[in-house]
């Protein structure tokens, strides 16, 4: 009864379509019509299903719906135009379709932001305490993946046709991969071994989808300019030169801010204990390579126009990403964990040293694109970067030194660090940096890297008294 009232509603605007204003008897028609299939749909639902899931599965489904009605409505809108040999507006089915896809694709995204954000809490909550935890909002506003994927299905094909940003896909996307990163926690939290397990799953579950998001995000652009520019050549080409250059509105920001959460990502995962199987101990390079992706994702997008942070963001996530290649190599078992701990100094140590020469290195080469001192190339801007980030690579690789130098001093670390291996492989990598430190200081002719060398120097004469402080004593 109630959907046959409804749809009287619907055969109510079909009659005054004539006289209600323009576009109010079809978005009456739609509304009626909607809400009749929404009804029809969820009545025989059970009702264990969680209220947020319902929401957002019954809104993705409409918008999705409304979503193709708005995409062939444009598209005859074009082709009419085409047809006529002028543009015409958009017609009124369109004009709706496209409100009613804004409306139900805004309820989802609260729907799948809520139940995120409630996840999101929850775990939190679950990690701070030891013991195992239920993740208790894991059962009530876990969202599920399917309306994430259905809202990135109506917004893809309004975004092909250039209706709205292709920022919104990406945002879509996004809630769809971090639903999907967090299905790897359980709904109760085990302890030890087990959680750190979970961890480096979801943590690499994000970590390959916000690498891959940003890559086609990357690609689509650049191939979306390139067709634009060459119907400009085929139709216009006196406006060749005006042409705007510029990604999508938020298309940039978004891939920054998935960069970000890449570079956080993978920074936690650098920091957790490794479990027992090769499939945990692929995470942290497999990480590594995804974080390398995504940073040469956003050095690209520097072509089309330049942005210093959007370069330094791109820098940092390949540092970070090659540093963490060079700790995959520590193995995941020798013995205590304050034992590998400083064997991950160590390959920290020599992964930013090697950042620290590869960086001072470009900005080298890079002096080539400079024309009377003025950068008129993309390479030839991210000359200071490039120093700067020489630079920032020299101060990390000093600190991992002195946590390497003073680890046995450290209280509550019960490893002396004092065998011969250990000793030959930090008097070693202390060499190596001072080496790229002296060269830095002689390519660059930079006051500051004497400095460095000093520290350096420092460095290494603290590690070899630490470790002969044992010797000594006897």
């Amino acid at each position: 009864m109630i959907t046959l009232a409804i749809l009287s509603v619907a055969v109510l605007g079909l009659l005054m379509i004539r006289v209600l204003p323009r576009g109010g008897g079809l978005a009456l028609i739609g509304a009626s019509l909607t809400t009749a299939i929404l009804h029809a749909v969820l009545t025989p639902w059970p009702r264990s299903e969680t209220l947020l899931n319902m929401i957002a599965g019954s809104a993705a489904g409409a918008a999705l719906s409304w979503g193709v009605i708005h995409a062939v409505a444009c598209r005859a809108d074009v082709r009419r135009g085409q047809d006529d040999g002028h543009a015409t507006s958009a017609s009124e089915l369109s004009v709706v379709a496209g409100y009613f896809l804004l409306g139900f694709g805004v309820c989802v995204g609260v729907a799948i932001c809520v139940g995120l954000a409630m996840r999101a809490v929850s775990v939190t909550a679950a990690l701070s305490s030891p013991a195992a935890t239920p993740v208790t909002a894991g059962v009530a506003f876990s969202p599920s993946l399917w309306p994430a994927l259905l809202l990135l299905l109506a917004t893809l094909l309004p975004a092909r046709t250039g209706a709205t940003p292709r920022a919104i896909p990406l945002w879509a996307a996004a809630a769809a991969a971090l639903t999907w990163a967090l299905d790897a926690i359980p709904p109760v939290l085990p302890t030890g071994e087990a959680r750190y397990a979970c961890l480096l799953a979801a943590l690499a579950r994000w970590q390959i989808c916000a690498a891959l998001l940003v890559a086609a995000a990357t690609l689509l652009e650049g191939a979306a300019m390139r067709r634009r520019r060459w119907s400009l050549v085929r139709s216009t080409p006196w406006e060749l030169r005006s042409a705007s250059s510029s990604a999508s509105a938020g298309l940039r920001a978004g891939c920054c801010v998935l960069a970000l959460t890449s570079f956080l990502a993978l920074a936690a995962a650098m920091v957790l204990p490794v479990p027992e199987g090769w499939a945990y101990r692929a995470v942290l390079p497999v990480c590594a390579a995804c974080a390398i992706l995504c940073g040469l994702s956003l050095l690209t997008h520097l072509n089309r126009s330049f942005s210093v942070g959007l370069a330094e963001i791109g820098l940092a996530l390949v540092s970070l990403g090659c540093a963490a290649t060079f700790q995959s190599i520590v193995p995941a078992r020798v013995g205590s964990p304050s034992a590998r701990y400083a064997m991950v100094f160590n390959a920290l140590m020599a992964g930013f040293a090697f950042l620290t020469w590869l960086w001072g290195w470009l900005a080298g080469v890079w002096m080539q694109q400079l024309r009377d001192r003025e950068a008129w190339t993309t390479a030839g801007r991210m000359i200071p970067l490039a120093r700067r980030f020489s630079f920032a690579c020299a101060c990390v690789t000093l600190l991992c030194g002195g946590l390497l130098a003073l680890w046995p001093r450290f209280p509550g670390v019960a490893s002396a660090d004092d065998t011969l291996g250990r000793f030959a492989a930090g008097v070693g990598v202390n060499f190596f940096a001072l080496l790229v430190f002296v060269s830095c200081a002689r390519r660059g002719r930079r006051p500051v890297f004497h400095l460095v060398v000093a520290l350096g120097i420092i460095s290494l004469l603290g590690f070899v008294a630490v470790r002969m402080l044992p010797f000594s004593a006897r």
